[in-house]
């Protein structure tokens, strides 16, 4: 049951017309969720956005080539992701804002945080726009998308985790650890084993 967007514009907007503050509750961050599923690969695609075009403020969740998190006050800081979405299948992509740090995960694994330049956020009277970046269709989405969570505050990332684990039946590592070697969410003997196969390389270039 979820909603098909074709890249021409048409969107869906939640909002009140005689409360142009409808929706803006961020005072303690936020966390945007949705799932997604396209074979398009369109840099400006929009899944969820918050925002007020050319003007700096609000939010977007965007770019399934290249998944994006952006908040916007004053300058945009933006968290992304280095692999594409456009594979056909479904991706749950979720943005999440504490205050100090911004953070975007993808299937439920942290691929980017970042605190630089990043306050509290203003958000816009216009509408909160699904399937575009705006209420006037620009970046409009090519593809599927479904189960569009929005909450007031940043959820936990083993929540993120549980809402992905819960619907798939798959797990999910929700950071890979330091000194995961392998990259398989635990640091384990083959971490060891892989350490001490490089005992004792080195790079160093001495003087004769």
């Amino acid at each position: 049951k979820a909603i098909a967007f074709f890249d021409d514009g048409k969107n869906v907007q939640i909002h009140d017309p005689a409360d142009p503050e409808y929706f803006n509750f961020y005072t303690m961050g936020m966390t945007v969720s949705c799932w997604i599923k396209t074979d398009v690969a369109n840099g400006g695609a929009t899944m969820v956005s918050k925002q007020r075009p050319n003007a700096f403020d609000g939010w977007v969740l965007q770019n399934p080539d290249n998944p994006q998190f952006t908040i916007q006050r004053m300058t945009d800081e933006t968290v992304a992701g280095s692999d594409s979405l456009t594979d056909g299948q479904w991706h749950m992509v979720t943005g999440r804002f504490d205050g100090t740090s911004i953070r975007l995960y993808v299937d439920a694994t942290l691929v980017d945080v970042s605190e630089d330049n990043v306050e509290t956020l203003l958000v816009p009277g216009d509408a909160l726009v699904i399937g575009a970046n705006n209420p006037d269709g620009g970046g409009s989405f090519d593809g599927m998308i479904d189960d569009v969570r929005i909450w007031n505050y940043a959820i936990d990332p083993i929540e993120i985790a549980q809402l992905y684990t819960t619907l798939t039946g798959e797990s999910a590592c929700t950071e890979v650890p330091p000194y995961d070697l392998d990259g398989n969410c635990v640091v384990d003997l083959n971490d060891i084993a892989l350490f001490v196969g490089q005992w004792p390389v080195s790079n160093w270039v001495h003087p004769d």
